[in-house]
């Protein structure tokens, strides 16, 4: 099944971003979790450095800059707490999102624990 293009950029930029975050910060060994799988296929692709879609190059340019980076897919229902983490943020603007209270993570938390979906 194909990703639409735009849940595809979506996918793709959030990599790309943070990655690149990775890179400023230090970071030696990012770990990616992406919950949608045509972006990982894509990026982890041996032949990325030559795709058709230039984020997925600039993504393979940061990932060859790093010494170890996992992009490992994780099924959006195992991942709820960061789907539901995304929710949360104002869909108007592209910039990083920080939470005030950790009562907003913990309640996703306990709703992953005990089953609840996320919506």
């Amino acid at each position: 099944m194909l990703v639409p293009l735009n849940t595809l950029h979506t996918e793709l930029l959030g990599l790309y971003e943070g990655l690149q975050l990775a890179w400023y910060l230090s970071i030696e060994r990012p770990i990616a979790q992406p919950d949608s799988l045509e972006p990982v296929k894509m990026v982890n692709d041996p032949h990325a450095n030559v795709s058709h879609l230039p984020l997925v190059r600039a993504i393979n340019s940061l990932v060859k800059k790093c010494l170890i980076t996992n992009i490992i897919w994780i099924p959006q229902e195992c991942n709820m707490v960061a789907d539901g983490l995304a929710k949360l943020t104002a869909h108007d603007h592209y910039q990083p999102s920080i939470f005030d209270s950790p009562q907003e993570v913990l309640n996703l938390i306990t709703r992953n624990v005990t089953g609840l979906t996320i919506s």
